[in-house]
């Protein structure tokens, strides 16, 4: 059986061959090797297509090759159901669901199940006029940031009563998944004090991600990373502040969503 992570990532994969290529897995090979110059073997996208096919995984390597191959920003697997399916936003850092939602809705019944029929569906949504919102899918808990720096280790030992709050978010939750509130100004305007990030330890960082580090001190710093030559650096988007280099600093979490809350 798949875990959710796999099957949501299957389910992608799906709506993109049926929003973009037309159904076809075909056109998507051939994209493929219009920009590669080798086109992926016939099962290889059928493979990764059918629900809980232990014989072919959609682990985090095999996600990161497909969007190079496809030309697709690199967490577009891990995006909401409907989201950034017009080419125009493969590149996109965030995610904007798509308005014709019927397109959505057939995404899981084109899937072929192990047994190679479709998959049923319970309900399916009415068309909708305007984009919806995400998903709201888990709720994560809402920490210090004295608590950041520890928060791998110690994440299995919270409970409900120990958050300082619990935020619902649009993001796969997994294990260790928590929410911090931003304090002070070095990362506006695009995240002004008060804003809600929902971080992800067990997400690998790369250069373009926004995350959260602890420096040699213990503390936990919200910063984007970013990559001159082969070294790593800190910077805040507010250019009153230094760009720091990585050096010791531990990547704790990878920043996934962004919540503006205004009362």
């Amino acid at each position: 059986m798949d875990d959710e992570e796999t099957r949501h990532r299957r389910l992608r994969l799906g709506e993109l061959v049926e929003v973009c290529f037309g159904g076809e897995q075909k056109a998507l090979r051939q994209h493929i090797a219009d920009r590669t110059r080798k086109e992926p073997n016939q099962g290889e996208i059928s493979g990764l297509l059918k629900l809980d096919n232990s014989a072919r995984s959609f682990g985090d390597k095999k996600a990161k090759t497909l969007t190079d191959q496809i030309g697709l920003h690199r967490r577009w697997f891990d995006m909401p159901l409907g989201a950034n399916l017009r080419r125009e936003q493969w590149l996109s850092e965030s995610a904007t669901v798509r308005t014709v939602a019927e397109d959505i809705a057939r995404v899981e019944d084109l899937l072929p199940s192990p047994d190679g029929n479709p998959v049923e569906r319970s309900a399916r949504p009415e068309p909708a006029s305007i984009s919806p919102s995400p998903e709201r899918v888990g709720r994560v808990p809402l920490i210090s940031w004295v608590q950041a720096g520890d928060w791998s280790h110690a994440a299995d030992l919270l409970h409900p009563g120990e958050a300082l709050e619990w935020i619902d978010t649009g993001v796969r939750v997994r294990p260790h998944t928590f929410a911090l509130r931003v304090e002070g100004d070095s990362m506006e305007p695009e995240f002004a004090p008060g804003t809600i990030l929902v971080v992800e330890p067990e997400m690998d960082a790369y250069p373009g991600d926004f995350v959260i580090a602890k420096n040699g001190d213990g503390e936990a710093t919200f910063k984007q990373l970013v990559r001159d030559g082969a070294d790593l650096y800190l910077k805040p988007l507010n250019a009153r502040y230094p760009i720091k280099p990585l050096g010791h600093s531990r990547i704790v979490g990878v920043v996934r969503e962004a919540v503006k809350r205004y009362r």
